[in-house]
């Protein structure tokens, strides 16, 4: 019915002397062609419209924000998205108040999309009475400082923490207040730190080797997105004293347990002294600190275990700065709920098996495009990805689906892409060290899985590049190039195994 519904409008608009085209930003339509295009939705969507129930006013919002994405008519595509906005403003929808302000500012010229969904977060506020309401609109607040945090707009970010103070003053929650306000602190501290690592880029682009400007980058890309094993090698140079001996143990990339635990103390020690940048440098210290304690026991776990739970308490968001595949790729909230929906309806009772096909294939669809789009792929697009499946197996399971988690999961994939597509023995083994860290604590594989998963890596990574590992002795000393790393899965000496066995 719905492709019906939009071949229909689309017709109605070019018989009206509208065109389609494709292009990454649309102009926006003239406020005659913006009224032409209205009485055109109100007449391809006439039955829809005069159901005033809540329920049924938020199904319509949805359905033209779903047809307001897929229509390739600009001006079409833009009234679909103002009208659906406006409706959930009237009905206090903010997830598709919000989208729709994403997709109209991604896709018209002229249009702020941040600015629109702080607009909204304004417009729908009156409406909220409930706790429950105000503490939705506190975290789609958040929602939106994230987003904006991703893009690297700090602007936008600190607009959406005065909305998110506003929130919480109807919430009578302090706490949220208090922090909100530190954060703005904190945001503008990396609006200066963004400006100087901007500055640096320019400087790093007529004198490579300019030990400052190399510093100024890399700390940046450390504190402020989180990318360690990126940043790091940068500021080895150009770091004060206790930064460039912390830097230099780390990436010499220690074994044992009394050299890891030289380098957590390091970073924790400097964290410690830098009050501003304390909970961003202690994210390097709970990296180390979360490698060691498996295998610690007595005092010194003890002790790691409280320096952990005061990292815990310090440390403060890091900028997820993902590429634009991978940004399309994630699951919506509307698309999480969709998928609840389809949960309960294939469970049941008497439901038919076409509801459980439904299900499987709404379930294909998020796992292809999850896996699309895997060019440029660093660790935060890879964690961003598995965030989403996790989301995505959490609705599963919690609506009686577990049974077909097995059915969706790719995050093995995932990781095997991930690594596969390192540029370098080094970046292999960066990649491969980065899952680890991630697997340590949210146990998205188990170690077999996991083991399976390097080994397939490691394949993978010697197929792309056939003129570099052409011999048995360039494989294996790859093998003990990633052992020299640091690298404990077994999954390598699996690989190594398989190249004996072969007589590769």
């Amino acid at each position: 019915m719905r492709k019906t519904v939009t071949m229909t409008l689309a017709m109605a608009i070019m018989l009206a002397g509208g065109t389609a085209w494709a292009q990454t930003k649309k102009p926006m339509p003239t406020e005659d062609k913006l009224q032409e295009i209205d009485k055109t939705i109100k007449e391809v969507y006439r039955d829809e419209y005069t159901k005033r129930g809540p329920e049924e006013r938020l199904a319509l919002a949805k359905r033209l924000l779903d047809d307001g994405k897929t229509t390739k008519d600009g001006p079409t595509q833009y009234g679909l998205l103002i009208e659906a906005r406006n409706i959930a403003h009237q009905i206090g929808s903010f997830d598709v108040a919000i989208a729709a302000g994403g997709e109209l500012g991604e896709n018209f010229e002229g249009v702020d999309g941040f600015d629109l969904r702080m607009r909204s977060l304004t417009a729908i506020r009156p409406l909220c009475k409930t706790e429950d309401e105000i503490n939705t609109g506190l975290q789609a607040a958040e929602g939106v400082v994230d987003m904006a945090l991703g893009a690297e707009n700090f602007e936008a970010a600190q607009k959406g923490l005065q909305q998110v103070i506003e929130y919480a003053k109807l919430a009578k929650n302090l706490q949220r207040v208090a922090d909100a306000n530190k954060r703005i602190t904190d945001i503008r501290g990396q609006a200066t730190a963004f400006n100087l690592y901007k500055a640096a880029e320019e400087r790093l682009k007529s004198d490579p080797e300019d030990a400052g400007a190399k510093y100024q980058v890399g700390s940046y890309l450390c504190l402020y997105r989180g990318e360690w094993d990126r940043g790091l090698p940068l500021t080895k140079d150009g770091a004060d004293g206790a930064w460039a001996a912390a830097s230099k143990m780390d990436l010499a990339n220690p074994v044992a347990m009394t050299d890891m635990l030289k380098v957590a103390d390091l970073w924790y020690d400097i964290g410690a002294n830098r009050e501003l940048q304390r909970g961003r440098v202690w994210h390097r210290a709970e990296f180390w600190y979360r490698l060691i304690l498996p295998n610690a026991d007595g005092l010194q776990k003890t002790r790691i275990e409280k320096r952990l739970d005061e990292i815990a308490k310090a440390k403060v968001p890091m900028l997820a700065v993902i590429s634009e595949a991978t940004r399309k790729s994630l699951p919506t909230d509307l698309e999480l709920k969709r998928l609840r929906e389809l949960c309960i309806a294939a469970k049941a009772p008497g439901a038919k098996a076409q509801a459980t096909t439904e299900l499987l294939t709404y379930m294909r669809n998020l796992n292809t495009r999850l896996n699309n789009g895997l060019v440029e792929y660093k660790e935060s697009d890879f964690v961003a990805r598995c965030k989403a499946e996790m989301q995505i197996r959490e609705v599963l399971q919690k609506n009686g689906c577990g049974d077909l988690i097995n059915s969706y999961a790719s995050l093995h994939n995932q990781f095997v892409s991930f690594a596969a597509l390192g540029k370098s023995r080094d970046d292999l083994a960066s990649r491969i060290m980065a899952f680890e860290r991630y697997n340590s604590t949210d146990k998205v594989l188990d170690g077999k899985t996991f083991d399976t998963a390097v080994r397939m890596a490691i394949t993978n990574f010697v197929a792309k590049k056939p003129n570099e590992f052409r011999t048995p002795q360039q494989k294996a000393e790859l093998v003990d190039f990633l052992k020299d790393r640091g690298i404990r899965s077994s999954g390598v000496d699996e690989y190594k195994k398989v190249l004996g066995n072969r007589g590769q």
